[in-house]
């Protein structure tokens, strides 16, 4: 309801709500109910102005933020358990390196920490490692994981100098080639046979996530495992989307949306990092953030339905209780009309019908206007365009 009123952009009327809602007891999900109900974005874009909501909404920032923190260390944690063991078992996602990179990038130790230690611990490319040393040099003196991961892009570079040279060796020792050939061979079936071996010990080994157990509480805590590393894996996502969102470049935005492309993000998520709000503020420029944008009220129309017919069915009730339509309830009214589902404009359209309502009310929100330019006209939306000129005329 809150949200509601929040919508209609009334200065007082907002200032009035806001003050009874803070007197209401706080529940243990408080941060939740919030983000829930969209508060953060709604009240940045309907009510910037109003000091009331500005407090309450900088309050549940600060309080989220405190909350969020104490998270991180548990999430990086599980994201890392989960990431080398998916390597254990031969999976490596397909946009692990730039996750990674984006990682050491952020503002937060834990994120650049467990950055690293990926990094470090798994193989990638040397012309990827090789692009991340400008970013190690600068970070290498906070970061111990940062000069370890250098002297790793360094060995491994050595090595590939030394195949270079044994490879120019070999064309200047052609009269040997014979001979060494077989002996080549000999170590290349070696070699070939354990890369074998080893490929064959990856196939015969089941995912850890996947595979029976023995024991049920081994199982047990393999499956709960899984769960952490998947939440673990939607809020590092998250996280990197809403910092590269923050610089407002659009490659970089562009690029966070990418990262994100193969993962469900439940609304929930999307509230949780205000994805929205920091769209609006920073990449509304972004076509890609755009469309992510209307990706997520598409979402919102379909998660929230229910909560949504309450919320209305609610209103409705209580103007039914009334003799006329406050300048309130006019308010949230309009905004039904025009600007949600055809569902919810039919049935304010039959309110506005049965109930007394001043002409100044409509004319303050155009609905007149709006009716007449609506393309799909029913005859209860004639009847309540023919009210209005009826009161005009008096």
């Amino acid at each position: 309801m809150l949200a509601r009123i929040i919508r209609t952009g009334n200065y007082e009327v907002i200032t009035g709500a806001i003050d009874q809602f803070n007197q209401l007891p706080i529940p243990d999900d408080y941060n939740n109910i919030l983000d829930k109900a969209n508060l953060p974005f709604l009240i940045d874009f309907f009510a910037s102005n109003n000091e009331a909501a500005q407090r309450l909404i900088q309050d549940h920032r600060d309080a989220k933020s405190v909350q969020m923190a104490s998270e991180i260390p548990i999430i990086v944690k599980d994201f890392y358990d989960g990431t080398m063991k998916n390597a254990d078992e031969g999976y490596i996602q397909n946009n692990l390196f730039p996750l990674l990179t984006t990682m050491i990038s952020t503002d937060d130790s834990n994120y650049v920490h467990t950055g690293l230690q990926i990094l470090n611990n798994l193989e990638f490319d040397l012309e990827d490692l090789e692009s991340l040393v400008p970013k190690l040099n600068a970070i290498r003196e906070s970061h111990s994981e940062a000069d370890r991961l250098i002297q790793k892009i360094e060995a491994i570079q050595l090595q590939f100098d030394d195949a270079d040279e044994d490879l120019e060796l070999d064309v200047e020792n052609d009269e040997d080639d014979d001979v060494d050939q077989d002996s080549e061979d000999d170590g290349a079936d070696s070699l070939f046979s354990d890369h074998d071996d080893h490929n064959e010990s990856f196939l015969s080994i089941e995912s850890g996530f996947e595979s029976g157990y023995e024991d049920e509480e081994e199982e047990e805590a393999a499956e709960q495992q899984y769960r952490n590393y998947m939440i673990a894996t939607t809020e590092v996502h998250a996280y990197i989307l809403s910092s590269l969102i923050k610089t407002g470049d659009p490659r970089h935005i562009a690029l966070g949306i990418e990262l994100i492309s193969e993962l469900d993000f439940t609304l929930f998520t999307y509230r949780k990092y205000e994805i929205a709000s920091l769209i609006r503020e920073h990449a509304s420029h972004c076509e890609e953030a755009i469309d992510l944008l209307n990706q997520i009220d598409r979402l919102d129309d379909v998660v929230l339905a229910d909560d949504k017919m309450q919320t209305f069915d609610q209103i409705v009730q209580y103007i039914d209780s009334q003799p006329g339509v406050s300048m309130l309830m006019m308010d949230i009214l309009a905004d039904y009309l025009m600007n949600e589902s055809r569902h919810y404009m039919d049935q304010v359209v039959q309110i506005l019908i049965e109930k007394q309502v001043p002409l100044e009310q409509f004319k303050e929100h155009g609905v007149k206007k709006y009716l007449l330019e609506y393309p799909e006209k029913n005859e209860n939306i004639w009847i309540l365009i023919l009210k209005i000129r009826d009161l005009e005329r008096f």
